[in-house]
């Protein structure tokens, strides 16, 4: 469609806000299409909106940084007053969600531990104790309350994800007969005497 003005035939004015498109949370990008206005007379005037992470609601082609799913709106206006809109989608997607086990017992003398408590499994393991990503030495961290990290990378947003937990290691229980010594006459009675454990069967 053709515009008359001054004597001049101008093309219809046409916004172009860009394509549709994806990022991950926390990312950005540029809105606004290469260039965000065509035909009608120049010079334009642009407004976006809504006025919601984005650094400019009256440049052609503003950064944007949603937090979530947004459509941004376009209107050009030219030098002949007329106008036109367009809009633009951004889907925003979210870190990939991690699981980790809230809370781990060990004791001093345990063996090496295995870490497999987190998925997405792939990732590895920071903190006391650890010196392989993967395996938790008990003996190594010592006795007390130790924060343990685990990394993902997240191939989705290409970015790396983390979550916490906490190991509490325990010193081993200990058992002690008293009087010290192994052999009793029958209807004689021995002391056992233990520290450490919370439960005694």
């Amino acid at each position: 469609m053709l515009a008359f003005s001054a004597g001049h035939i101008h093309a219809q004015l046409t916004a172009k806000a860009g394509n549709d498109t994806t990022i991950c949370l926390g990312d950005s990008l540029v809105l606004g299409g290469k260039p965000g206005a065509s035909g009608g007379m120049s010079p334009y005037n642009y407004t976006w909106f809504p006025n919601v992470n984005i650094s400019s609601v009256t440049d052609s082609n503003p950064s944007a940084w949603p937090s979530s799913n947004t459509v941004y709106y376009l209107v050009v206006g030219d030098a002949n007053g007329r106008s036109d809109t367009d809009s633009v989608v951004v889907h925003v997607l979210p870190p990939e969600s991690i699981f980790i086990v809230p809370f781990l017992d060990v004791c001093l003398y345990d063996k090496l531990l295995v870490l497999n408590i987190a998925s997405p499994q792939g990732g590895y393991y920071t903190g006391d104790g650890i010196n392989d990503s993967v395996h938790l030495d008990p003996f190594f961290a010592g006795v007390g309350f130790h924060p343990i990290k685990y990394y993902y990378w997240d191939t989705v947003c290409l970015s790396w994800d983390s979550a916490e937990t906490t190991v509490q290691i325990h010193q081993n229980p200990k058992l002690t007969l008293m009087p010290d010594r192994d052999t009793i006459c029958k209807g004689d009675t021995a002391l056992v005497v233990t520290s450490g454990g919370q439960t005694y069967t």
